[in-house]
């Protein structure tokens, strides 16, 4: 849900200063050293750098998942890059001064991943990027993941206020959507409760449709990530059962290899159909865009719906 933490955050500096604090220890006041070097342009669909600036000689890079990805200090890489090409003054500038005899001096990177995904993680954990590496590497990359889910982080959340109504908007609209009720009904209806009970009641009266347009499609978004997380947990779950049972019934290592594939293949695809249905199901996406999205050939499953007679 990037669009709104970039809100919260990134344009009101005023949030962004009191979260180095509850961060770091720190007492700050003046708004006015806090320089916001957000960047703007998208890298994958919804994912962008949410909020960065420039405080206390830090380049303080603040990003937020919905989903847990273990590639986040890849992405921290290009984009403290980015940032400090900006910071430089810009590309042909930048080059320049790194041929300069005289040693350029740098803001230190800080870089924080704000997590509120469904799957359970710890309460804090750092993430490298040498865990890329097959083998050892002289550049490291780290990014502290922070889980800010309800009942997570408490003692952050109590030092800025602004994160703790943020995650508990989200937990609303998350608990409203076990309720089986529409992404728009759980979104507006999340927003009408904080409002009424002061949780982020000025941005949300201000910005309500920039908000809750922010959160309607982040949350299809994420709906979708949890689509395809079901989708490979069960196609490997039954590959492997249905596999195992051809392959052992026709008692030779060439017959569990084929039968494991036939059996992920077969296992699978009725699944996927059934998940293209549930995208299209509310009308958010077309049949063909839902297809595309979950890796489903367009013609077999136009075949699924005529053999299916729900064509």
């Amino acid at each position: 849900m990037l669009v709104s933490v970039k809100l919260v955050f990134g344009e009101h500096p005023e949030n962004a200063l009191t979260l180095y604090n509850a961060i770091n220890g720190t007492e700050y006041t003046n708004v006015e050293d806090l320089e916001i070097t957000t960047l703007r342009d998208a890298v994958y669909i919804g994912i962008k750098n949410d909020v960065s600036f420039l405080f206390n000689h830090d380049m303080n890079l603040y990003e937020h998942q919905s989903t847990y990805c273990p590639n986040m200090p890849l992405r921290g890489l290009g984009y403290f890059a980015d940032l400090y090409q900006i910071y430089l003054g810009g590309e042909e500038v930048s080059r320049a001064r790194l041929y300069d005899k005289v040693l350029v001096e740098i803001p230190a990177p800080k870089y924080y991943v704000f997590y509120n995904g469904t799957e359970e993680r710890k309460e804090a954990e750092d993430l490298y990027l040498s865990k890329a590496y097959p083998g050892e590497g002289d550049i490291e990359i780290r990014a502290h993941m922070i889980n800010i889910n309800a009942g997570h982080s408490r003692d952050i959340k109590q030092k800025c206020k602004a994160l703790a109504d943020y995650s508990e908007l989200i937990n609303r609209i998350r608990e409203n959507r076990k309720k089986c009720i529409s992404k728009e009904k759980a979104v507006e209806t999340a927003i009408d409760s904080c409002i009424k009970d002061g949780v982020l009641d000025v941005i949300l009266r201000k910005e309500r449709a920039k908000v809750a347009n922010a959160l309607y499609t982040a949350l299809t978004e994420e709906e979708i990530e949890e689509l395809r997380r079901i989708q490979m947990e069960r196609a490997t779950k039954e590959g492997f059962t249905q596999g195992y049972d051809q392959g052992y019934d026709q008692g030779s290592k060439e017959g569990y290899d084929q039968g494991s594939k036939e059996g992920y293949d077969q296992g699978s695809k009725a699944t996927k159909f059934e998940d293209v249905d549930k995208l299209t199901a509310e009308g958010t996406f077309t049949a063909e865009r839902a297809c595309e999205i979950l890796g489903v050939e367009y013609d077999s499953y136009r075949e699924y719906k005529v053999r299916d007679g729900r064509k």
